[in-house]
């Protein structure tokens, strides 16, 4: 879905926030609260779907995001998590927006509500684990 991609595109502040997104089921979590906290048009909502997997929350239509991005897509995993390194530049992005129909302040702000519930889901994970060595 180019919404979620040029969403999270435009929402860095930095060249390594715009380049960087995490991924293996912590986009998926943070996807639903996104979602369930009212981001995104209706038109985007309707069509993510969430179901409980073997490993958790599963969301197919964010593999389109990894699909979308694939062409340039390399993998890095610093420390514990995972990262999908994103070879998509903002004029990229830029164009979803006008191709979607949606202003780039509009992405941005999704995509700072989707980065806001991303970490929330990373700080959930870490204190799981620091309280379940």
């Amino acid at each position: 879905m180019k919404v979620l991609l040029a969403s999270w595109i435009l929402s860095g502040t930095s060249d390594n926030e715009k380049r960087f997104i995490p991924w293996r089921g912590i986009m998926e979590y943070a996807l639903k609260a996104a979602v369930e906290s009212g981001a995104f048009p209706d038109w985007v909502r309707s069509n993510l779907h969430f179901v409980s997997g073997s490993s958790g929350l599963v969301c197919p239509e964010f593999d389109e995001v990894i699909i979308l991005a694939s062409r340039s897509l390399s993998l890095v995993e610093p420390y514990e998590e995972s990262l999908a390194r994103l070879n998509v530049d903002d004029m990229l992005a830029k164009q979803f927006a006008v191709r979607l129909g949606v202003s780039e302040k509009q992405l941005a702000d999704w995509g700072m509500i989707l980065r806001q519930k991303a970490a929330e889901v990373q700080n959930e994970i870490k204190r799981f684990r620091e309280e379940h060595p």
